[in-house]
């Protein structure tokens, strides 16, 4: 990529100066995805080209429990001379605790020995040649293998050395205490891989769709879309270049794109996966304050990693940079740490005193029977989202309210009001209410203008029988105030369903 051409000559000039016996500790920093292991890889294989030896090693954190995990790979990486293989094999044999070769070392080393061997094997193989060192995911190596590095690095002033990082921004302590090390020496570099400029996008677009020009909206769309992640813009040009029979003026917006969100978002540390996930359940309510509650991290640990999150181009602020980033961040949720997500963010949206429908909307996600005080913002809610025309979330609220601990009477309250949304999208679909509600009325538990409408509804279902039973009961139970209701109730029968009044 172009804008990683001036950055590139840099650690070329720090390679040369090193194989002149000035040895350098470079690390390559930058967000998740910025293209780390891409430029170090190039440059790798330009120092290989040019003559160098190059031993190179990926950390992993599975392997962060092997003991010179990271070292052993950068021995195994290259063929070495037998006088060099001899220490390699006495190291690997200590690291393993077998002894060595031939048995003659200390079944439990010390530590300061194996780093020992260690360096004065990578010292002797710089004798003969220039030497690069690199190593991927630094952050994830064993202990003994960073020991090994930071000795290492202390010695290689006068070698011919070059000892090249990758190091992905965190916050973690134990990475803060790495770079700290590192810092210490003369001869120590920084590159840091900012994410690409409106222009790099522009260019990467050009070259992977092979066009010698970009329109203007398709790169402003990419990079705000990407934040400048090469990964995620790579991720955009496929999904276009599949949908360009279907697109607009737009990007497309595919599975790929969705894809690489999530494979970004799990290479960050697991303090910036909570705050994504968090601000993925708050929605258009996430603020760092609003994820801080929600997680029980402190704001300052909450805004560090929303700091993350950006410069790898998930989000911008504490939002998402597209509603599909969002909708797979909330799909790859694990079951139970979802709903748990949800009964904790209305909770917070609660004591934020947000709108009924968005607490009653994480409550409906959640999946799980509300706590007491939560009926009522169901009942609500429900009132509020068949006002506005949503009946099919006015049913969800309701049918989650049915679930909590009820006395009998407002079960058979919060049932009326699941049957009159339900007469109102599909009367033919309420017969399970209806059942529910000429129980209750039979038990005295049914409210007379709820026991007037189910007769309603009994008899345009065609029960007519049932719903003569309810009249007569509901008749004797009318108090004056429901008495209009009930001679519209009579009126409404004698024109419509007389069969009713006549079974009275």
């Amino acid at each position: 990529m172009f804008e990683r051409s001036k950055l590139f000559e840099r650690l070329r000039h720090y390679y040369l100066e090193s194989a002149r016996e000035r040895g350098k500790v470079v690390l390559i920093s930058g967000g998740v995805a910025t293209g780390k292991t891409e430029f170090a890889y190039r440059f790798a294989q330009y120092a290989r080209g040019s003559g160098a030896l190059l031993l190179n090693a990926t950390a992993s954190a599975q392997d962060r429990s092997v003991r010179m995990g990271v070292v052993g790979q950068l021995f195994s990486s290259a063929d070495l001379p037998p006088a060099v293989a001899q220490v390699v094999e006495d190291v690997t044999g200590l690291a393993a605790g077998t002894g060595g070769a031939g048995g003659r070392a200390p079944a439990d080393p010390t530590e300061d020995l194996l780093v020992q061997r260690a360096c004065a094997a990578l010292l002797k193989l710089a004798r003969s040649c220039p030497l690069v060192i690199a190593v991927d995911d630094v952050h994830f190596a064993d202990e003994t293998s960073v020991r090994t590095l930071l000795a290492l690095q202390r010695r290689i002033g006068m070698a011919r050395v070059l000892l090249l990082l990758n190091q992905r921004d965190s916050a973690d302590r134990r990475q803060a205490r790495l770079r700290a090390e590192l810092t210490r020496q003369p001869y120590f570099r920084l590159i840091r891989l900012e994410p690409l400029s409106p222009e790099g996008v522009k260019r990467l677009i050009e070259a992977d769709l092979g066009s010698p020009s970009c329109p203007a909206h398709l790169t402003t769309e990419f990079h705000r879309l990407s934040g400048g992640n090469p990964l995620i813009v790579r991720a955009l040009i496929d999904d276009h270049r599949a949908g360009r029979g279907r697109r607009g003026r737009g990007p497309v917006i595919g599975g790929s794109f969705e894809e690489t969100v999530l494979m970004c978002l799990h290479r960050h540390d697991a303090g910036a996966v909570r705050t994504a996930r968090a601000a993925a359940v708050l929605g258009p309510r996430a603020t760092a304050e609003t994820i801080a509650r929600l997680t029980g991290e402190p704001d300052g640990t909450v805004a560090a990693a929303l700091e993350r999150l950006e410069a790898g181009g998930l989000v911008q602020g504490p939002q998402f940079r597209h509603p599909r980033a969002r909708s797979a961040v909330l799909r790859d949720l694990p079951p139970d740490l979802s709903a748990a997500l949800r009964l904790r963010a209305a909770e917070v949206l609660e004591s934020e005193h947000a709108p009924l429908v968005e607490i009653a909307a994480q409550l409906v996600q959640a999946g799980s029977p509300p706590p007491a005080r939560y009926v009522h913002v169901l009942e609500r809610a429900a009132q509020q989202e068949c006002a506005g025309g949503d009946a099919e979330q006015a049913v969800r609220c309701l049918r989650l309210a049915l679930r909590g601990r009820l006395s009998d009477r407002k079960a058979a309250s919060l049932t009326a009001s699941l049957a009159r949304v339900q007469w109102l999208m599909n009367p033919t679909g309420m017969s399970e209410q209806l059942d529910v509600l000429v129980a209750a009325d039979a038990a005295g538990h049914l409210d007379p203008v709820d026991a007037l409408m189910t007769v309603r509804a009994l008899a345009w279902v065609g029960r007519h029988a049932e719903a003569a039973a309810v009249l007569e009961r509901a008749a004797g139970r009318t108090v004056p105030a429901g008495a209009a209701d009930l001679r519209l109730t009579v009126a409404w029968l004698r024109r419509r369903h007389p069969n009713v009044l006549t079974a009275v």
